[in-house]
């Protein structure tokens, strides 16, 4: 009898001062949750973007390998997406009426194709020089903004290519920029179609 009845006193709920701890404490976590998610979302809206562009530039050079004909990545900024074309007709040349679309990528509103607000140049993601904002750097390095579409192709040998850059540039840099003050970028090497993703921290620009 004597151990049923201690068991009885140790089998106790939680007490009112311990119930009300956790409620502020889960208040306090919710609250901290909050005034960061702004940040948190334009961080991920921004590797997100660079994460579609890339996935649609790799998309675009698998195809054009495998079936032997030209695709194209044609990024519509005012539109906010890009998409994905097949040479249908097999001329070489883009139609953005007759040629088929094989996919097209909406990326997220809060994130623009250009440089952060203010800013004029970054620093390059591969290169040891400076990267400056729509304009072609030694190294042939074309850096694209949010003004007009623009369009990157993929050759059947797995190159890439800016058709409507005549400069001969070996490569372009896509900066994607957030409200929020978040840099990723996508960088494309043309003559061997190699395609990187990297994020700007205050130390420089890492693998993304």
């Amino acid at each position: 009898m004597r151990s049923t009845s201690v068991r009885r006193q140790q089998s106790h709920g939680f007490t009112l001062l311990e119930m009300i701890s956790v409620v502020a404490l889960a208040g306090l976590v919710l609250g901290i949750s909050l005034v960061n998610w702004p940040h948190l979302r334009a961080r991920a809206e921004s590797h997100q973007a660079a994460s579609l562009t890339r996935t649609a530039l790799r998309q675009a050079r698998s195809l054009a390998v495998h079936l032997g004909y030209r695709h194209w990545v044609v990024l519509e900024p005012a539109q906010r997406q890009l998409r994905v074309f097949a040479d249908a007709d097999h001329d070489g040349e883009l139609d953005l009426d007759a040629d088929r679309v094989v996919e097209r990528i909406p990326w997220p509103p809060g994130v623009r194709l250009a440089l952060p607000a203010g800013t004029t140049q970054l620093g390059h993601p591969t290169l040891n020089m400076t990267l400056v904002h729509g304009v072609t750097e030694p190294g042939g390095i074309a850096v694209l903004d949010d003004t007009e579409h623009h369009v990157l192709m993929a050759r059947p040998d797995g190159a890439g290519r800016s058709p409507d850059d005549r400069r001969g540039l070996r490569g372009t840099v896509l900066v994607y920029s957030s409200s929020g003050g978040t840099v990723n970028a996508v960088v494309l090497r043309t003559e061997g179609g190699e395609i990187s993703t990297f994020r700007l921290t205050e130390d420089g620009w890492v693998p993304a």
